[in-house]
């Protein structure tokens, strides 16, 4: 899949939010997965509870020699360099940004995300969560049709004479893959993210072992159109799981509930922000009937 860097058509906010729920009906085929993963200096192997069970043993070694077997790089300028020592020779075909993420905080990301993704089949394209990349900021956002989340960042971005813009769809079981191997700890600050084979893979490298997984072959829906402006501020009866869901996602703190207006206010979107939660924005949306 080529990622997309076209501008997105403008329609109002009814009009995309009936076109996301009307995707669920679409006759449009999905694509299969693959996920593998390379510890240190062994094969490559699909990811799968062998896998998982090699890479714990990898570290268990590792913590009983008293250090760890491939020292990450120190989160200075030098970290970018030694992350791009280990790519492999240039790939044909557009090249990526190597993006560097910290490892704790990318992790808690992904968690905050989870709920949020859906688990339809036919809606293949929603079982991920959408990664855009634009001037050393990235966004994410998840939707199941019902609530929606984005979340904005910046990051560190270079070694590649290409950082325009581009977008790609992680897969879900990639996101549950992620959760369980990224560390998040002091012991491993940061891990680099770029996309690869022309927009097919992605490869996230934590020095000590690397995560490929393919991208999703589709589109993710024109979702900024479905979130309110925020022009009026009201009380109002939500669904009370997808309430729960997006008060995690804002840091279970005070939040600030908006549509865009007072006019038949229960089939509108719910937009949900909160100053604890820089760069997070959660949406309920209406429900079906």
């Amino acid at each position: 899949m080529t990622p997309s860097t076209d501008a997105p058509h403008r329609v109002s906010t009814e009009a995309a939010a009936e076109r996301l729920r009307a995707m669920a009906e679409e006759d449009a085929p999905g694509s299969a997965v693959k996920c593998t993963i390379k510890i240190g200096d062994g094969p490559e192997m699909p990811f799968d509870k062998a896998a998982e069970k090699k890479l714990k043993e990898h570290f268990k070694k590792a913590a009983e020699g008293g250090h760890r077997t491939s020292p990450q790089p120190k989160a200075n300028e030098d970290s970018m360099t030694a992350a791009a020592e280990k790519l492999p020779p240039e790939e044909e075909g557009r090249s990526y940004p190597l993006i560097k993420l910290d490892g704790k905080d990318f992790k808690a990301r992904l968690k905050k995300m989870k709920p949020f993704m859906s688990t339809e089949v036919e809606r293949y394209y929603l079982n991920g969560i959408f990664i855009r990349y634009d001037n050393q900021r990235v966004t994410i956002c998840a939707t199941n049709g019902h609530i929606l989340q984005e979340q904005i960042f910046d990051v560190e971005a270079e070694l590649s004479e290409n950082l325009e813009p581009f977008t790609v769809i992680c897969p879900r079981n990639a996101i549950d893959h992620l959760i369980k191997v990224i560390p998040g700890t002091k012991d491993a600050p940061f891990l680099t993210m770029q996309v690869i084979d022309d927009g097919g893979n992605i490869r996230f490298d934590f020095f000590e072992f690397e995560y490929i997984t393919t991208t999703v072959d589709g589109d993710f829906p024109d979702y900024e159109k479905l979130i309110p402006k925020g022009t009026v501020r009201l009380q109002t009866g939500l669904n009370a799981g997808y309430l729960i869901d997006a008060l995690k996602a804002l840091n279970n703190s005070a939040v600030d509930i908006c549509i865009d207006s007072k006019t038949n206010a229960e089939n509108q979107p719910h937009l949900l922000t909160s100053s604890e939660a820089d760069g997070v924005r959660c949406v309920i949306m209406p429900m079906r009937v």
